[in-house]
């Protein structure tokens, strides 16, 4: 597999793009390359078009510049991970020089949170082109619609990133999106699929189906998230999902504890907006349903001693003079 990435993803690509023209920068990433493609294009990708993607053979140079940048960008945050230490025979040491100032900790997290950002932006980008071309030619890109990924996302009430971002800010990511796949099933296991169910015995017209959409599509999206929102900050980090950052992460106290409270309030709203959105979901399907009345005995009456008009709240709404 090395010998294949470095004949698609050549010395001088990596320099040309980091703007760089060390040889020895290319040395020191060159190892990392490989790790990136499996740990971050493999998943998000699928083995099998990845690989496609790299072989030599595929025809289209948006999709493999878009893959290139991301694998140097990955490559580079995994770099930072292991390049401030090396590995000898009396065991770790921290790498040293006598020309250069040793980087600071917070520097080499603040480069790595670029880098990775880099890499998921360019993986958007990839995903837009191919989103796009799939529309204009649906077989297009076969072993890309055939990942088991693909595949699962076509079972969702949401397929599209677009849809979830009407409910839900996710930045327009559609790597957010393929990350928040498990949390978006077990919101449908738990929470949706018992009030969907209900649709066989309702009767709803095409215009009613379009509101009934829109309502499976708002509850699905905050309770995943709701559900989801931790594990992305464990994926991403922190500051790819709150709208504040610490570039001093190292020395600023209690930030940590601050972004797990922006995280945790997160979930409870966004969990209330799904539970509200199912609710009124469920109510909409069972007023649909044949047979089904008003509750009457839960109704509360009210008196207008103005126009004496009586009228009944909680249930079916009327008046009487």
């Amino acid at each position: 597999m090395a010998a294949i990435l470095s004949d698609f993803l050549d010395k001088q690509f990596l320099l040309d793009y980091l703007k760089v023209s060390q040889d020895s920068v290319y040395d020191m990433l060159e190892p990392h390359l490989s790790d990136a493609l499996e740990k971050y294009i493999y998943p998000m990708l699928g083995q099998k078009f990845t690989q496609q993607i790299i072989s030599g053979s595929f025809e289209d140079e948006n999709v493999k510049t878009y893959v290139k940048e991301a694998i140097i960008n990955f490559g580079g945050e995994l770099f930072l991970n292991h390049g401030t230490l090396n590995i000898t025979g009396t065991g770790l040491m921290e790498n040293q020089t006598t020309d250069l100032k040793p980087a600071r900790f917070e520097a080499i997290s603040i480069s790595q949170q670029a880098r990775a950002e880099m890499g998921y932006m360019k993986l958007d980008l990839l995903f837009d082109y191919l989103e796009t071309a799939l529309e204009e030619d649906p077989d297009k890109f076969p072993d890309y619609t055939s990942s088991p990924d693909y595949k699962e996302i076509k079972k969702l009430p949401i397929t599209k990133t677009s849809d979830f971002q009407k409910w839900v800010n996710i930045r327009k990511s559609r790597c957010i999106f393929l990350n928040l796949i498990p949390a978006m099933n077990q919101a449908m296991i738990n929470d949706l699929e018992p009030v969907l169910n209900l649709k066989s015995q309702a009767t709803i017209t095409p215009n009613e189906e379009l509101i009934l959409k829109s309502l499976t599509q708002n509850a699905l999206a905050n309770l995943a998230f709701s559900y989801g929102v931790m594990d992305l900050a464990t994926t991403f980090g922190f500051e790819m999902i709150l709208s504040f950052s610490n570039l001093n992460a190292a020395r600023q106290k209690g930030y940590q504890e601050l972004a797990l409270d922006k995280i945790e309030q997160i979930e409870s709203k966004k969990h209330a907006a799904g539970i509200a959105a199912l609710n009124k979901l469920k109510d909409f399907i069972e007023q649909r349903i044949p047979g089904n009345t008003p509750n009457f005995q839960e109704a509360e009456i009210y008196q207008n001693n103005t126009e004496s008009r009586v009228f009944y709240t909680g249930g079916l709404i009327g008046f009487v003079r």
